[in-house]
C-alpha cells in the first residue's frame, strides 16, 4: 500500500505528470482532458520515463474475468501481466523491471528501443 500511495498523484494532464518524472519512475494518475471541466469518466493511466529519458503514456485497462475484475498496463511489451487489483499492479512495477540483454538497461516497462 505504501507504494501505491507513493505512485498515486490523483487527476493531472500528461504534461503536468511529465514534469514530475525522472529516469526510471513512474505515476499513475487520471488523465485531466485539456479544458476546464473534468468529465464524468476519465482514464487510469501510468506516466513513465524510461532510463533514455522518453515518456510513455500506458493506459491501465479493467477486464472481468468470470465476474472478478483484473487489470492491465497496456504497454508496448507484448507479454501482458494481469492483476487483481490497481495496488498489485503497481506493487509489482515498483518491485521487477526487464533489462534488454542487447543494451543491459533496466526499464521497469516494456518499451522499444
Amino acid at each position: 500500500r505504501d507504494e501505491t500511495a507513493r505512485h498515486y498523484i490523483g487527476v493531472r494532464s500528461q504534461r503536468a505528470v511529465e514534469q514530475k518524472l525522472t529516469p526510471g519512475q513512474f505515476f499513475v494518475y487520471y488523465d485531466k482532458p485539456s479544458g476546464v471541466d473534468i468529465p464524468v469518466t476519465i482514464e487510469l493511466k501510468i506516466g513513465y520515463m524510461s532510463s533514455t529519458r522518453k515518456i510513455y503514456h500506458f493506459p491501465i485497462q479493467r477486464f472481468d474475468c468470470q465476474g472478478e475484475p483484473y487489470y492491465a498496463v497496456m504497454q508496448t511489451d507484448t507479454d501482458v501481466k494481469m492483476f487483481p487489483s490497481i495496488a498489485s499492479l503497481v506493487q509489482h512495477y515498483h518491485t521487477f523491471s526487464h533489462v534488454d540483454p542487447e543494451t543491459g538497461s533496466l526499464e521497469t516497462f516494456g518499451v522499444p528501443v
